[in-house]
């Protein structure tokens, strides 16, 4: 029963990463995050569980072995999540204007060398289009508070 959950949430983040990449629209962050800590964890749980079944059924030595590096797997997995995932899951953004059309974010950069960037949103429900990405710096977003500033923007930048 347990790995049939992990089947049938394994085939929709499947479903929702085939439909982010090639749409315009994309859910929002949330549901990204879920699938940044779950996906390397159901890949290796259903991988080890295929092994460890031939390995039960044929009894050859090298499917043990790969059994084993596989839950050897488990602690660069848990290290890779808590200093290289987490800072990009954590809250580096700042919502500094949103109403029922757009949204404008300012991401803050992760390392030093990272620059801040600025982001305009479309929204529509929980879906959200991408119509601007820029350095912080070329763009003023105290002038970006209201759906006309934001329309006469976007008309000079595109």
């Amino acid at each position: 029963m347990f790995l049939k959950v992990l089947r049938c949430l394994f085939c929709a983040e499947l479903v929702w990463i085939v439909f982010d990449v090639l749409s315009p629209w994309h859910l929002r962050w949330a549901v990204g995050t879920f699938v940044l800590f779950t996906m390397p964890w159901i890949i290796l749980i259903l991988v080890a569980h295929f092994v460890k079944k031939r390995w039960n059924e044929d009894g050859n030595a090298a499917l043990g072995c790969l059994y084993t590096v596989l839950w050897l797997l488990v602690p660069p997995v848990i290290l890779f999540q808590l200093f290289m995932a987490w800072p990009v899951a954590a809250a580096q953004e700042e919502v500094v204007y949103r109403d029922s059309k757009y949204q404008v974010i300012i991401y803050y950069g992760i390392l030093a060398t990272n620059t801040d960037n600025v982001g305009i949103d479309e929204l529509c429900g929980p879906f959200r289009k991408p119509l601007y990405y820029g350095c912080l710096c070329d763009v003023d977003t105290d002038k970006l508070k209201s759906p006309k500033a934001i329309d006469v923007f976007l008309n000079i930048h595109h």
